[in-house]
């Protein structure tokens, strides 16, 4: 029985399990997708069990994807450059290997015209965590042409920008990067704004990283892309999508990085996005009917 996980907390929003449950059984394949709630202190700890319990792959989750990277004995060329894992296999050889799959998972996800035109475009992002990595080095990757980056802590902040700085020398790129404080947050040259924080994330739906004063300063045919998927519709794109600005929730992020995972799991390439994402959909309507 193929034996797959979540490591995160808190982890009551996932809905990881619901997906890879739908994609197992499209498949055809006999198996279990667990939640393993894991605070920070007992990482460590506790991953050193998960090791002897015949687990095939765990996904991490926040706030774990810098942290566990240590405990790996493996890390993927792309986990490296960001500093941050998604996706630990548990190999034959006894061995434990870090993927991220949420770079290519994220500019999968982008629609076709963002993607044509992402190297004219001005971008801000906010935090600066593990998906914000994924994040900004994708859009780095593909020569976006300004990125600002927005959070609470000064130091992280700086600490960010040496990160972001490293992968563009990497990979060459030309794009412009800047950092400031999120009370300070200019959004009037922005023409794709994304959050990556984890304000607004059920069950703390009524939040959002940003009052809609600040959100009014995007410019019209500004398009705010929020990561979270639960709930299908935070309060930041609510009132995004009142101001009259186009909108994206993470759901298709959220399936294209899982589908990959499963890719890296199994050996093989699986087709298996469809269900997976009608089985989330189904279970964040039923969440935001109750």
């Amino acid at each position: 029985m193929l034996k797959l996980g979540i490591i995160g907390y808190p982890l009551e929003h996932s809905l990881s399990p619901i997906m890879h449950t739908a994609a197992m059984q499209q498949l055809n394949i006999m198996g279990e997708y667990k939640t393993y709630t894991i605070k920070e202190e007992n990482l460590s700890s506790v991953f050193n069990v998960l090791k002897q319990a015949g687990l095939r792959g765990l996904n991490v989750t926040i706030p774990h994807k810098k942290t566990v990277l240590p405990l790996l004995d493996e890390i993927s060329d792309e986990a490296r450059l960001i500093e941050a894992v998604n996706t630990i296999t548990f190999q034959d050889n006894g061995k434990t290997k870090g993927d991220n799959t949420d770079i290519i998972g994220f500019w999968e996800s982008l629609n076709d015209n963002l993607k044509k035109n992402i190297s004219s475009l001005n971008v801000t992002v906010l935090g600066y965590g593990g998906s914000s990595s994924a994040v900004c080095t994708a859009l780095i990757k593909h020569n976006v042409k300004e990125l600002v980056i927005y959070g609470r802590s000064q130091q992280k902040l700086e600490a960010f920008e040496v990160l972001l700085k490293n992968i563009k020398i990497k990979l060459k790129s030309k794009t412009l990067l800047n950092i400031g404080k999120i009370e300070k947050v200019d959004l009037s040259t922005t023409n794709l704004l994304i959050n990556t924080t984890p304000v607004g994330m059920y069950p703390d739906i009524n939040a959002s990283p940003l009052d809609k004063s600040t959100l009014s300063q995007l410019p019209k045919r500004a398009f705010v892309y929020d990561l979270i998927y639960n709930p299908i519709e935070t309060k930041l794109l609510k009132e995004s999508k009142a101001l009259g600005y186009k909108t994206q929730n993470g759901l298709d992020m959220l399936v294209r990085q899982g589908a990959l995972s499963l890719t890296i799991w199994l050996g093989k390439e699986v087709s298996a996005v469809a269900p997976m994402k009608k089985a989330v959909e189904d279970e964040c309507q039923a969440l935001n009917s109750v």
